[in-house]
């Protein structure tokens, strides 16, 4: 078993220690990570921070790549391959398209909202889950996944490109994104999620590998609404099937760096 922590901002809140992160994970014997590729309350929180997309006046382009955003990724892999620490990397994250539980956190400021972007691509709805979900959304996200990918080559033994947080577009959906990256030259490890078995756990447990989409469980714990022993439970009977695994607890006082809660 692999420990590791959690920091789901890290990329996007331009402010976030990357570096010092890392080499805290490596000095307390933690081996993972899991980020968030567009985390949209680190966005808007604390310092602010980049997302994938350009911005004019104030809105976000959808049609232009933000520079920052990228080079923040590429500090990111490097650091995890500098302190050999392996990433998971959620390329989408489908809370932010849901409808804001407090205001400007979700939904509000997503470049997918129409009235936030100035290409009028989108919807305007109260949610965007829908939307997420549609062969319009991913053909805008073509670049993006495209330099993603591209960066992402260059520390691949240290990078694990997860489809969505927590999605709710089904199996043939994140195999179109699983598609994608393949497609953008990504041949390496994916993780991807089974529903089902996440609702169940409160966790997220599937793995699909993206050159014969063989269903090996890859399982992790976020530590939020289980006990310790619940998640051992879970681990072991993981194991027993034939899968392989890593775990992901709260960060305890030596590792947290005393760091905001707008980055998790």
């Amino acid at each position: 078993m692999i420990k590791g922590v959690s920091m789901y901002g890290a990329v996007v809140a331009k402010d976030f220690p990357i570096k010092k992160f890392m080499k805290t994970l490596s000095k307390n014997g933690c081996g993972i990570t899991r980020v968030f590729g567009t985390h949209m309350r680190a966005s808007v929180q604390g310092s602010g921070g980049y997302l994938p997309w350009g911005k004019i006046g104030g809105k976000y382009d959808i049609k232009s790549l933000n520079p920052f955003y990228f080079l923040r990724v590429f500090t990111l892999f490097y650091y995890a391959w500098y302190y050999n620490i392996q990433v998971v990397y959620s390329v989408f994250e489908e809370c932010g398209f849901e409808a804001d539980p407090t205001p400007n956190t979700r939904w509000s400021v997503n470049p997918f909202k129409k009235s936030n972007n100035v290409n009028g691509i989108g919807v305007d709805d109260k949610s965007g889950v829908g939307y997420m979900h549609s062969m319009d959304f991913m053909r805008h996200n073509e670049s993006y996944i495209k330099n993603l990918v591209k960066i992402a080559n260059w520390f691949k033994k240290n990078v694990i490109l997860e489809t969505c947080n927590e999605p709710s577009g089904g199996r043939d959906w994140e195999l179109q994104i699983i598609n994608t990256l393949k497609s953008n030259g990504w041949y390496d490890r994916v993780m991807a999620t089974d529903r089902g078995i996440g609702q169940y756990y409160g966790v997220h447990i599937h793995s699909i590998n993206v050159k014969n989409v063989d269903e090996r469980a890859i399982v992790s714990n976020d530590g939020r609404g289980m006990s310790y022993m619940e998640g051992r439970r879970m681990m072991e009977s993981a194991r027993s099937r034939g899968c392989f695994g890593f775990e992901f607890w709260p960060l305890d006082d030596n590792v947290a760096l005393r760091l905001p809660k707008e980055y998790m």
